[in-house]
């Protein structure tokens, strides 16, 4: 089935279910990915198995503080806007619907519905009791039916980074690990800015290789500060004093962060804790 898996709306959905993972374990919660047993093509959806029937289970398994529940991700271009009202809705199939409600009743965990929309990058959710019933039942042009909500029943959970397709320089571009380690060990005598800097550069990194290959605009938008802010925050993480920081560098280092293009990775020592 590896024609499958190279079709670009699998691709999208798998990357939308690694970026939500790796959200979900970067807030300290702990996860089975179901497509871990979808077989060794990755064509079989995982079932919740009995004598006599089985049933698709959501995409992950989520474990926090005593507490359980299921969570199906989709990752939508955008909502769909119903042309009679013009409500913007988001749905998925019916039969996976009927198979989550299924999984929830037997297992005795609420499953939640996660959309991660392209067009806003926001990840917005609920659970199946709380979305009640369909307001509508569509097609998706395959003969397929979808169930559909209005938007509006889902809550804002978070503002995620972009999905990255095979192909671009990475596939996915979480740090939440060095995440934590800059949230932990950053100096007491960093400014609010320079640690929002900090904080956007460490999540966007790999956490496998420590380097981040964000650009300046985008860095800028994510830390919601001016170019020039931003610039003095890298020359002044590059020329932090190592004893006290895990950004550490020389005047040479600052100018050259301050003036980097995005073809330039910033990398993270993760013995010396430094930024290379």
């Amino acid at each position: 089935m590896r024609e499958l898996r190279e079709r670009p709306e699998f691709q999208r959905g798998h990357a939308a279910e690694l970026l939500v993972a790796g959200w979900m374990q970067g807030h300290d919660y702990y996860v089975i990915p179901s497509y871990d047993y979808a077989g060794t093509d990755g064509d079989k959806a995982p079932r919740l198995s009995g004598k006599c029937a089985g049933y698709v289970v959501p995409d992950l398994d989520v474990s926090k503080d005593g507490r359980r529940f299921w969570a199906e991700i989709k990752a939508k271009a955008s909502p769909v806007i119903w042309r009679m009202t013009g409500q913007k809705r988001h749905g998925i199939e019916l039969r996976h619907l009927d198979h989550y409600r299924t999984v929830q009743a037997i297992t005795g965990n609420p499953c939640w519905l996660l959309i991660y929309e392209e067009d806003t990058n926001l990840l917005i959710g609920e659970t199946l009791d709380a979305l009640g019933e369909p307001v509508s039942i569509g097609s998706d042009g395959r003969g397929k039916k979808i169930a559909f909500w209005p938007r509006g029943r889902f809550r804002r959970l978070a503002l995620l980074d972009p999905i990255r397709l095979p192909g671009r320089q990475d596939y996915m571009t979480v740090g939440h690990d060095l995440y934590r380690e800059v949230v932990n060990f950053a100096p007491d005598d960093l400014s609010p800015g320079e640690l929002v800097v900090a904080w956007v550069i460490a999540d966007d990194a790999r956490d496998a290789t420590r380097k981040s290959w964000i650009s300046n605009a985008e860095l800028c938008r994510r830390s919601r500060m001016k170019p020039s802010g931003v610039r003095a925050a890298l020359g002044r993480l590059a020329r932090a004093d190592s004893s006290s920081a895990p950004f550490t560098g020389t005047g040479k280092m600052a100018g050259r962060y301050s003036r980097r293009k995005a073809t330039r990775p910033i990398t993270w020592c993760r013995t010396c804790s430094k930024v290379l």
